[in-house]
C-alpha cells in the first residue's frame, strides 16, 4: 500500500511537471509563472469563491467642506478581465458654507462594471444613487416650509478610465485608480432656489447638492 501511494504521488508530480513544461513552451512564460498558472485555475472555469472580489474605497476631503467617504464593494469576475458588482456608500459631510455650520450623513448604493482591456488599464462604468440633504433657501418653487435641510435622492451615472496595479490576493486582485465623469452633475440643482439673478444669485457650492465638488470624480479602489 505504501509503495502504491508513493508511486501515485510520483506519477502525479510527473504529470504536473509536464503540464508546467508544456505551458512554458507554448506561452513563453518563465517556469515559475507557468507553475503559478497551473496551481491557480482560470477565473472563468473556477468555483464561485474563485470569482468573488471584495474591497472598496475610502475618501477624505478636509476644509470648509469636509467629506469622509467609506464605500465597501463586492463583485463577481465573469471573466479574467471583466468584473461586475454592487457597493454601498456612506459619507459624513460637514459644511461651513452656512451659518450655523451644518453636519449631515449621506448614504446610498452603486452598481458597477469594470473591464481591463489591457493588463493595467481599465474602463469603469457605474450608476450611483445617493440620499443627500440640502439647505432650504426658500426662494424657489418648493419651499419645504417645515425643513431647513430636507433630503432627496440623486442619481449619478459615471464613466471613466483608470490604472490597475495587480495584486496576488484571493479576494483582492488589484488596486484601481480611476478618473470618472459624472454625466448628471449639472442636474443636481437645489430645488429651493430661484435662479433669477434679479432676486438671488447663489454660488455653485450653494446651487449644486451633489456631495462631489465637480463632475470629475477620482477614486482609488481595492477589489
Amino acid at each position: 500500500m505504501l509503495l502504491f501511494t508513493l508511486a501515485a504521488r510520483v506519477g502525479f508530480g510527473q504529470e504536473e511537471y509536464f503540464k508546467i513544461e508544456d505551458k512554458e513552451k507554448k506561452t513563453g512564460v518563465t517556469r515559475a509563472e507557468a507553475a503559478r498558472e497551473i496551481e491557480r485555475p482560470e477565473t472563468g472555469s473556477g468555483k464561485f469563491a474563485d470569482k468573488l472580489r471584495l474591497g472598496g474605497s475610502f475618501g477624505l476631503r478636509l476644509g470648509s467642506y469636509t467629506n469622509i467617504n467609506l464605500s465597501p464593494m463586492a463583485g463577481v469576475a465573469l471573466t479574467d478581465n471583466f468584473v461586475m458588482g454592487l457597493g454601498a456608500t456612506y459619507m459624513y459631510v460637514r459644511s461651513s458654507y452656512y451659518i450655523p455650520t451644518s453636519n449631515d450623513h449621506f448614504y446610498g448604493a452603486r452598481a458597477f462594471a469594470r473591464y481591463n482591456f489591457l493588463p493595467m488599464i481599465h474602463l469603469h462604468a457605474e450608476h450611483e444613487m445617493m440620499n443627500v440633504s440640502f439647505y432650504n433657501h426658500g426662494y424657489g418653487k418648493y419651499q419645504f416650509v417645515d425643513k431647513e435641510f430636507p433630503r432627496r435622492w440623486i442619481h449619478s451615472p459615471m464613466l471613466g478610465i483608470g490604472y490597475t496595479q495587480p495584486l496576488e490576493g484571493k479576494l483582492v486582485r488589484g488596486i484601481h485608480a480611476t478618473l470618472l465623469y459624472n454625466f448628471n452633475y449639472n442636474n443636481h440643482i437645489n430645488p429651493s432656489i430661484n435662479y433669477d439673478p434679479r432676486f438671488f444669485n447663489p454660488s455653485m457650492s450653494q446651487r449644486n447638492i451633489s456631495p462631489y465638488a465637480s463632475p470629475i470624480v477620482f477614486r482609488v479602489t481595492i477589489l
